[in-house]
Parts: structure tokens; C-alpha cells; sequence
């Protein structure tokens, strides 16, 4: 009897408390307001960035050497292969996030020189090539950029508003989070100097068509 009465008295205070209870759960984010977070989807974002971020350094790299004087291109080389040789990742990758940005400023002041329209338009077959390739594949990572920067705002969002989930993927999160500040200067600087490159291609004669869409694939060099 005392069972009965016990049992009665606990589903009392459930049904009375229930709106209370749904409200605390809602509130860590464990009920219906928490997004579902898609560990592959998660997985898929940070490759894409991992992907679109090589394809801007070789691209930069190409350029630097079709654009940029002998000296010029050779210092983001040397700046390249000493950061490459960093055995710590964070610092490796600060390192070479650097290298790049300093090359991007010296391919954005060519670009603006009409030094440089000459030199195109004197170039060769090969160089011609190289600077068609470096465009494309340049400005395709800004596009890829784009695209994940876009996908790592939601993750975040998800993940916000679900504290499991965040627990969950917490080293994950960290590099969404990365993206989500750093990454729309490097959109706005590609784009940039994208521009830039589109007319100095134009003024200097280079046969060129830059990429619409970041699912379209990397160019290659003619060997």
C-alpha cells in the first residue's frame, strides 16, 4: 500500500513538474532547441579547409614564380621550406600561414604595377601557363575558402547549442572556431587580388577563365 502511495505521489510531482523539467533541459541545450551536430559533416568541413589551404599555397607559389622577381620569389620559398621543417604543428602551421600572407601582399603589389603588365605581356608559353594555372587554382581556393567558412558557422552554431555535442568534439570545435575568425580576411584578400589578377591577365593578353564554383577541380601544368 505504501508502494502505491509512494509511486502515485512521484508521478504527481512528474506531471507537475514536467514543464519545469523540459524547461532546465532546454536550457542546457540537451532538449528539442539543441541542433544536431553530424560528425561526418564535421569531419568533411575541416578537410575541406585543409584541402582548400594547400591548394593556396602551391597556387601562391606558382604565381610568385610567374609574378614576382627571382629574389622576391626565392625569400617565400626559403620562408616555406623553414616552416615546413618545424617539428611542433601549431607553430608549422603559423609559420607557413605567414609565409603566405607575405607572398599574397608582394603578388598584390604587382599586380598593381605596370611593370608587371609588361613583363606579362612579354612572357612565354610556359610562363603564360604557370600564370593561368596559379589564377585559377588561386582563386579557386578563395572559393573553397568561402564555402567552408560558411559550413564552420553552422558547425559552431550546432555545436553551441548542444553542449554534448560540443563535449564531444571539443578539438573540433577549437579549429571551427579558428575558421570562423581567420578566414574571412583570407576570403576578402583572395577575392582581392583575384580582381587584380583578372585584369592584369587581361592587359597582358593571358588566355584565362576563372572558376565559378568550388566544387570544380584544380588545374595542372602541362608537364
Amino acid at each position: 500500500m505504501l508502494k502505491k502511495v509512494i509511486l502515485a505521489g512521484l508521478l504527481v510531482v512528474s506531471g507537475a513538474n514536467a514543464g519545469m523539467f523540459d524547461s532546465v533541459v532546454s536550457a542546457v541545450g540537451g532538449g528539442s532547441t539543441a541542433k544536431a551536430v553530424d560528425g561526418n559533416a564535421l569531419d568533411s568541413t575541416i578537410q575541406n579547409y585543409v584541402t582548400a589551404k594547400a591548394l593556396l599555397q602551391k597556387s601562391s607559389e606558382a604565381l610568385s614564380k610567374a609574378i614576382l622577381s627571382k629574389e622576391e620569389s626565392g625569400k617565400f620559398e626559403s620562408a616555406l621550406k623553414a616552416a615546413e621543417s618545424i617539428s611542433d604543428p601549431k607553430e608549422k602551421d603559423a609559420a607557413i600561414s605567414k609565409a603566405v600572407s607575405d607572398v599574397q601582399t608582394a603578388l598584390k603589389a604587382a599586380t598593381e604595377s605596370k611593370q608587371t603588365i609588361e613583363q606579362v605581356k612579354k612572357a612565354d608559353k610556359k610562363t603564360r601557363e604557370q600564370l593561368a594555372v596559379g589564377g585559377f587554382n588561386f582563386m579557386l581556393s578563395g572559393l573553397k575558402y568561402k564555402d567552408t567558412l560558411a559550413s564552420a558557422k553552422d558547425m559552431v552554431s550546432s555545436l553551441s547549442s548542444n553542449p554534448t555535442a560540443a563535449m564531444q568534439y571539443a578539438s573540433q570545435l577549437g579549429q571551427l572556431k579558428d575558421m570562423v575568425t581567420t578566414l574571412p580576411e583570407s576570403v576578402t584578400s583572395i577575392a582581392t587580388i583575384g580582381s587584380k589578377l583578372v585584369d592584369l591577365y587581361k592587359a597582358g593578353k593571358v588566355n584565362f577563365a576563372a572558376p565559378t564554383s568550388s566544387s570544380q577541380a584544380p588545374k595542372e601544368s602541362s608537364k
